[in-house]
Order: C-alpha cells, then sequence, then structure tokens
C-alpha cells in the first residue's frame, strides 16, 4: 500500500515538474522569437536612418556580428543577422509574429518566396500546436532497396514536425508496411503503363 502511494506521489510531482518545464521553454521560445524580431527591426532602423551603401551594410553586420558573439556567444553571425533582418522585412507588423511557433519553424518559412504560403504554413502549424499536445511521434516511412520500411519515433524535446491531421489510434509498423507496400505497387504499375 505504501510503495502505491510513493508511485502516486512520484507521478504527481513529476507532472507538475513537466507542466513547469513546458511552460518554460513555450516562454523562452515566445521570447527568442520576439527578440530576433526586435533585432531584426532594430537592424533595419538603423540601415534606413544611415541610407548606407550595400558594402558598407555588410561591415555594419560583420563588426555588430562579432561584439555580439564576444558579448553573448553564439547565435549572432553574420548569416543569423541576416535573418533577424528578413524576419522583420516579412513580418513587419509585430503582431502578425505568432509566438507559438519557433525560431527554426520561422527560419523555415523565411526560404519561402510566396507570401500565401508562408500564411498556409503558419496557419497550419498553429492548429496542429496546442498547450496540451502529447510529444510528438515521428513516423518515418520510406522506400530502401526494394524494401519497404515503416517506423515510429517519438522526437522528444524536438517538436519540429507537424501534422496534417491526427488519428485516434496508430497503426502497427506491419500494418503500415503492408498499406505502403500496397500504394507502392500502385504507382509503379500507374509508371509501367507511362
Amino acid at each position: 500500500m505504501k510503495h502505491l502511494k510513493k508511485d502516486s506521489l512520484f507521478k504527481n510531482i513529476a507532472q507538475i515538474i513537466e507542466t513547469a518545464r513546458n511552460k518554460v521553454r513555450r516562454s523562452v521560445n515566445s521570447t527568442l522569437v520576439l527578440t530576433y524580431w526586435q533585432i531584426g527591426n532594430t537592424i533595419v532602423e538603423d540601415e534606413l536612418e544611415g541610407n548606407y551603401r550595400a558594402d558598407y551594410g555588410k561591415e555594419i553586420l560583420q563588426s555588430l556580428s562579432v561584439k555580439l558573439t564576444e558579448h553573448f556567444g553564439k547565435g549572432f553571425d553574420v548569416t543569423n543577422l541576416r535573418k533577424m533582418k528578413q524576419f522583420y522585412s516579412l513580418f513587419p507588423k509585430q503582431d502578425a509574429v505568432s509566438l507559438e511557433l519557433s525560431w527554426t519553424y520561422y527560419r523555415h518559412l523565411l526560404r519561402l518566396d510566396k507570401e500565401v504560403a508562408r500564411k498556409w504554413y503558419m496557419q497550419e502549424a498553429a492548429k496542429v500546436k496546442s498547450k496540451d499536445d502529447n510529444p510528438t511521434i515521428g513516423l518515418i516511412l520510406c522506400s530502401k532497396k526494394n524494401e519497404v520500411v515503416a517506423k515510429y519515433s517519438i522526437l522528444a524535446e524536438n517538436k519540429q514536425l507537424f501534422a496534417s491531421k491526427y488519428k485516434f489510434y496508430l497503426p502497427s509498423e506491419k500494418q503500415l508496411t503492408k498499406e505502403m507496400t500496397k500504394e507502392r505497387n500502385i504507382i509503379e504499375s500507374l509508371l509501367d503503363k507511362n
């Protein structure tokens, strides 16, 4: 009886700690995203005031990078400073920035040329992100040397996998392999016909 009570106590405390850690992660993430937006804003505004030539602007970013890295450590190389500038340029209104999304996700969005595509991906990510989400389970599906492989992977702290829809159950690896083989055969037969 005492063992069960200790187990329950442990589970309750573990849940409190996990909840607190998740809150801290979200808080750090949103602060980081906002900070990088503000850095981008500051750099762009400084450039506009100074009307720098392109080569002089490069020198400024290089110098700024060295000073920030000396003072704060990694994360402020010229490439990242350019990404922060681009981040601000693509999202000039601070309230258009979703603090639910990570900096890593925004860096991926920066690669998209079309604003419509960026907005769509942001909306889709927001739909699947929830405060009560369980750890992300990745599904690895691949074809290797004419063999179909299906594996599950828990992504732990890496929450950068987004789903288009959720299922209430997970099929077994065997069921997935069977389904993938079936789909692959259909595709191969269509390709053979063409």
